[in-house]
């Protein structure tokens, strides 16, 4: 059951985290192969313990939402994707 919980949980948070993108984003297909690399350097940057308690989905919400603002450069969105409460990546 408690990982229902944290289904729920998360399903919320992104909810919220949604809301606070820019309506009817849109992204060209060089955008999208950069926020798509940049995706797989914040990962690969992620040790295995942050990644079991990072789920890749919110490091790409992270990305898309910088993105939506007009973020572009990939090193911004990689800080961004990577920039949170210490405590989450700190598990």
């Amino acid at each position: 059951m408690m990982g229902l919980t944290r289904f729920s949980n998360a399903r919320e948070a992104y909810g919220r985290r949604r809301k606070k993108m820019k309506k009817g984003a849109h992204f060209d297909p060089e955008t999208i192969e950069i926020m798509k690399a940049v995706l797989d350097d914040a990962w690969a940057a992620l040790s295995p313990s942050q990644q079991r308690a990072l789920p890749k989905a919110h490091l790409a919400e992270r990305i898309l939402a910088a993105a939506a603002n007009g973020e572009r450069d990939p090193v911004r969105l990689l800080a961004r994707a990577l920039i949170a409460p210490v405590d989450t990546l700190m598990r």
